[in-house]
């Protein structure tokens, strides 16, 4: 099992501290949140050849870059789903400078649209996405995320394209918080379709509906979250799983009371227990 840490848990740290505090608290993996002004400079705006010399840098300190976590949207149509393919073009080509083999993709958009309609639009830009990354070695991971939170909308969506260029990201609490259980998520997504994962501890209340009310738990380990992610962990480590568990938990660029080497220090200890590493 191998666990990873998303910038947004660091996004002042440059690519030289990100390396040696992975080191230093045997992180596997580093996942680089992308167009959001972190430290780290893997950007869309950052000339090519800086960009490999950073992605090298990385791989070459025995450090993954799973995946490169985009803002891009599938739930769009039109002028603005051309813009979202365009977008995916550019991520594509960020993630073979930097050495990654997957990107992040979310469902989002469509706020004002009914399931079926918004499943709809997300499958016809999935498939457009997937035409765009043939080729390329680069896959698009759909997240259990926004209006997909749902393994059986992702599973779905990622059944009914059907293309090998478009498979899954599994963010285990965001499927938890919702109210579907992990076995069924699993069976929704297809584990041998799961290429990286999003994981985070919560402080979570039950609600009628059996859906949960959410808090933050910093404590990884500690917190209410910890049984299903221990339970989902086993099912992709039995499945072959070899992707990486990926903290993400977001702290803003101009969040000075945010230490992220204390923080990520006490994260890595609970990761550990709670992943066997």
């Amino acid at each position: 099992m191998k666990i990873g840490f998303m910038s947004s848990t660091c996004p002042n740290f440059t690519v030289d501290e990100v390396i040696q505090l992975a080191q230093k608290l045997g992180f596997a993996g580093f996942e680089p949140r992308v167009d959001w002004q972190h430290k780290h400079k893997i950007e869309t705006s950052t000339d090519p050849k800086t960009v490999r010399e950073l992605g090298r840098k990385i791989t070459e300190a025995g450090i993954e870059i799973p995946c490169v976590a985009t803002s891009v949207i599938t739930a769009v149509k039109g002028s603005e789903q051309k813009a979202q393919l365009d977008l995916v073009k550019r991520m594509i080509d960020l993630a073979q400078l930097v050495g990654a083999p997957n990107i992040r993709v979310f469902c989002g958009g469509a706020r004002e649209l009914e399931e079926t309609e918004r499943l709809k639009l997300c499958i016809d830009t999935l498939a457009a996405a997937a035409d765009i990354a043939k080729g390329s070695g680069v896959t698009l991971c759909l997240e259990t995320h926004d209006y997909f939170r749902l393994g059986r909308l992702v599973g779905k969506a990622v059944d009914e394209v059907n293309r090998p260029e478009v498979q899954v990201l599994w963010d285990i609490t965001h499927a938890v918080a919702a109210g579907e259980k992990v076995a069924d998520t699993a069976n929704f997504l297809k584990p041998s379709r799961v290429k990286h994962s999003h994981v985070r501890d919560l402080w979570l209340t039950p609600k009628a509906d059996g859906s949960y009310d959410q808090k933050p738990c910093h404590d990884f380990g500690q917190g209410d979250a910890v049984p299903f992610l221990k339970e989902a962990a086993q099912i992709l480590k039995d499945s072959g799983f070899n992707g990486v568990f990926s903290l993400e938990v977001i702290f803003k660029v101009d969040d000075t009371s945010h230490d992220p080497v204390a923080f990520l220090t006490k994260v890595a200890k609970g990761m550990k227990s709670v992943f066997n590493v």
